[in-house]
């Protein structure tokens, strides 16, 4: 027996007793809980309406709506028809909110974008086919009680919200409109919980479904089960599938005279060993190397605050940053190659001198110097490969992606911009030693008198846990350093002239 047959056999032992007083409250409240539930219909619609992209709400609040909404229809879908359909369609919308919030517990929600529209596209029509069931519900429900129906409530609801998918269609972002909308909205959900109030005070008894699960364990089970499936979908799918093999010995056995002659010019011998064969053999006949080797931290550092003293008496305090340890060291080697017109092949290299943890997935993003300058042609596509070592083995694999990606960011200055940018997108195994490696690619001098200027852009993942999950390369490509989230991102250029005959820094 649930609680609500418990209550109607205490409320039928006082109707019997022929008690002069009114029975409790929360008895009566429990032998008729239409406001509760109904209540809950429309506190499941304020959580559902907002969306607020702060602190993953867009994805929370909704989710809190359905468990509202499914809680007062289960009660009511026996009421009529029209609760009924409700019901069905809140467990329809349901279904899509909790595979929203685990898909997104993955590295692979921006790959489902195109479905992801169709099915808000999907939703938006659900949503507006329940506010009209929903009308009908109340209306026919208001007849059964005996009182003048009422609907205009639900009807401006329902306007409400086909102007607010006209605004989403348009893109709209204006201040003013947007805030009335949201004031609107307040006012709709206050109006509608008084017309709950103003049909239960009629004395109507609705006709309550028996439910074998309370409210409460509904609520817990719900909330669990997403909660273990985003953690699950973080764990196991927040990384990318690396193609990882035990590098070969004899990999490099054609190409050993050229590498001797690299190393002879000042090529940095441990670069060359990470190298395939076929990239060594593009270096044949170098006639120069140029180098810049930087070394950049990863972790906060430490203040340290000096005081100097004036002879006049005062005194200044100067507070700096130390780095103790610098994690990440960057790379940058140039080979002159022999042709006519002046070339060099840039290389791009990066190694993990102190593990900082590997979570999920990295990215490189390339600013060649095709994009740099008009004085330089990119002449290929970016080539290169990801190492590490464990037990003395050194293992490697080919980047996840590694290619031309064209995207848009948001500019601060001006506004959204487009771009063509090399990306290479890796995960990085976490128990092994010197994970590591490059991109390499060759330019070709157009006009005299402009420098070499190329840049790497390491974003890497310094947290095991975030939600939505996004890769590196996501985070990259909509313009954010986030030195502070979940995403830092480290940059470093190979920089030099040629205009006297050498490659000189600066």
């Amino acid at each position: 027996m649930d609680k609500y047959e418990l209550f109607d056999s205490a409320f039928e032992e006082m109707l019997k007793s022929n008690l002069t007083e009114l029975p409790p409250d929360d008895i009566v409240k429990n032998v008729t809980p239409f406001k509760k539930s109904l209540n809950r219909v429309f506190t499941g619609l304020a959580f559902s309406a907002l969306t607020l992209n702060l602190w993953a709400l867009n994805y929370i609040l909704p989710f809190i709506g359905s468990v509202f909404s499914i809680l007062g229809l289960r009660t009511l879908r026996k009421e009529n028809k029209w609760f009924f359909g409700c019901y069905v369609i809140t467990c329809i919308r349901a279904v899509r909110i909790f595979a929203l919030l685990i898909v997104n517990s993955t590295i692979y929600s921006s790959s489902l974008n195109g479905i992801a529209i169709a099915l808000t596209i999907f939703d938006m029509l659900l949503m507006l086919l329940f506010l009209l069931l929903l009308r009908k519900a109340i209306g026919t429900l208001q007849q059964k009680a005996g009182i003048l129906s009422d609907t205009k409530r639900i009807t401006t609801l329902i306007l409400w919200y086909v102007l607010l998918c006209v605004l989403a269609f348009i893109e709209y972002t204006g201040f003013i409109l947007g805030w009335g909308m949201i004031i609107g909205y307040i006012f709709i959900i206050r109006s509608l919980y008084k017309l709950s109030k103003e049909t239960e005070d009629t004395g109507y008894a609705i006709e309550s479904a028996p439910v074998r699960i309370s409210d409460r364990a509904l609520s817990v089970i719900l909330t669990l089960t997403i909660a273990v499936c985003c953690l699950g979908g973080n764990l196991l799918f927040g990384r990318y599938e690396m193609k990882w093999e035990i590098k070969s010995d004899t990999e490099h056995a054609q190409v050993q005279q050229i590498k001797e002659h690299l190393i002879s010019l000042g090529f940095p011998a441990h670069i060359l060993e990470d190298m395939t064969a076929e990239e060594i053999k593009e270096c044949e006949g170098a006639t120069e190397i140029f180098t810049d080797v930087d070394e950049h931290p990863i972790n906060k550092g430490r203040k340290v605050t000096k005081t100097y003293s004036y002879s006049s008496g005062n005194t200044y305090h100067h507070t700096s940053t130390v780095y103790d340890v610098r994690e990440l060291r960057i790379t940058g080697v140039a080979v002159k190659l022999p042709t006519e017109r002046e070339s060099w092949r840039l290389i791009h290299h990066f190694e993990w001198t102190v593990n900082p943890g590997f979570y999920g997935t990295e990215s490189i993003q390339l600013w060649t110097q095709n994009e740099r300058s008009e004085g330089w042609m990119d002449k290929a596509e970016a080539t290169g490969r990801v190492l590490y070592s464990k037990d003395g083995v050194s293992y490697t694999a080919p980047y996840f992606s590694l290619g031309k990606e064209i995207y848009t960011y948001n500019s601060v200055f001006f506004g959204k911009k487009s771009a063509n940018d090399t990306i290479a997108t890796f995960s990085l195994p976490n128990k092994a030693e010197r994970q590591r490696g490059y991109v390499t690619y060759e330019i070709k001098e157009l006009s005299d008198g402009y420098i070499v200027d190329s840049w790497i852009n390491y974003t890497h993942q310094q947290t095991p846990f975030q939600f939505p999950v996004r890769t590196a390369a996501e985070t990259r490509m909509s313009n954010n350093l986030n030195e502070s989230g979940a995403f830092r991102t480290i940059q470093d250029a190979l920089q030099f002239s040629t205009h006297n005959g050498k490659a000189e820094g600066f």
